[in-house]
């Protein structure tokens, strides 16, 4: 008899535990078909493969980071968290437990594909097929480069960003056309941040984009995050009078 109470106890235990559970942010796993439906709005769409497994083939815009990389966590953390993430790997494994990462992360929109890519072939949906090479094609630069650059020029606009960011998809015509418009007085440097982490990590670059200008190898101005054509011109054109 003394048991009976201690059972009711613990029964509201895990009940209050369900609910607690049900109110947090989780990982939703959905299938080929939702997934190509959400693919159509602007997301981050993530592949954890391995590079060789990738090179077979993979979901065209997919941001290749590989599952077992050393730094795949901190590769996790710069993902910006106000856009909804799909993550897919062979067969779901991975990418269900990058997706959990995620939302530990503080992300609140993450995806999982069920079944993987195989069973994104499975269902006859469409693919592309390049080498390793070609999906991740950014430019290895030194911080002894970089720091050499900001000596030879009056000013430098640094240009942090990766292949997988969508907001720097977004910037990356932006910071051409400023390319052209300041050829004479900027040099902008594009750094990838998965392939230049000493760089990256020097200028204490925590989120992407990031933009970074320096006048006489001094920082003036920093911003993070998409910036509009015309504030950034205004901005540029201000910090070089």
């Amino acid at each position: 008899m003394k048991l009976f109470p201690l059972s009711i106890s613990i029964l509201i235990l895990f009940f209050t535990c369900l609910s607690s559970c049900d109110s947090g942010h989780a990982v939703h796993n959905i299938s080929p078909a939702s997934f190509q439906k959400i693919l159509e709005k602007e997301v981050v769409l993530l592949d954890v493969r391995t590079h060789n497994e990738i090179s077979e083939g993979f979901i065209k815009d997919a941001s290749a980071l590989n599952y077992y990389d050393s730094d795949f966590a901190r590769k996790l953390s710069l993902i910006q968290k106000d856009k909804p993430v799909l993550v897919y790997c062979k067969s779901g494994g991975r990418s269900s437990a990058a997706a959990k990462l995620l939302v530990d992360l503080g992300h609140n929109d993450v995806y999982n594909l069920s079944g993987g890519f195989m069973s994104w072939m499975k269902h006859d949906y469409p693919f592309v097929r390049l080498t390793h090479n070609e999906v991740e094609n950014g430019l290895s630069i030194s911080p002894e480069d970089v720091a050499k650059s900001i000596v030879d020029n009056q000013h430098v606009l640094l240009y942090f960003k990766t292949l997988w960011c969508v907001p720097c998809r977004k910037l990356e015509p932006i910071i051409e056309q400023m390319e052209r418009d300041f050829s004479d007085e900027v040099e902008i440097i594009k750094i990838d941040v998965d392939i230049n982490i000493d760089v990256s990590e020097h200028y204490k670059v925590s989120s992407i984009p990031t933009l970074v200008f320096l006048s006489q190898s001094k920082e003036l101005w920093r911003s993070v995050g998409f910036v509009d054509a015309n504030d950034l011109h205004k901005k540029l054109n201000l910090l070089t009078e």
